[in-house]
């Protein structure tokens, strides 16, 4: 897979914040890509995390690139395109999407 299709620095990625210890869902940067690791930082924190380090079933996680979201898997690697104006989290299996004024389902 090429770097093209890959999280970039700036990118910003959506949390459930249950899965890192939190309350609420969190958004964090993404501060570097590695072979080894992707380390985000939440907005508001100084800690940084290795999205690497994540359990599986958190993704494929939203992630927004240049003002569209779309959806990254574990390894960082761009599953869904970058499309839509609106992204939630997957849950059994659906996540909730909307491209200007058509929102759906995606599966």
């Amino acid at each position: 897979m090429g770097k093209n299709n890959l999280l970039k620095v700036g990118d910003i990625v959506n949390l459930r914040g249950n899965s890192i210890g939190l309350v609420a869902p969190i958004r964090a940067v993404v501060k570097s890509v590695s072979d080894d690791e992707i380390v985000i930082q939440p907005y508001n924190s100084n800690s940084s995390i290795n999205l690497l380090s994540l359990s599986e079933e958190l993704f494929p996680l939203p992630v927004q690139r240049y003002g569209k979201w779309g959806y990254v898997g574990k390894g960082g690697q761009i599953v869904l395109p970058f499309d839509y104006d609106l992204a939630d989290f997957f849950e059994q299996g659906r996540a909730p999407v909307s491209r200007r004024r058509d929102d759906f389902f995606y599966q």
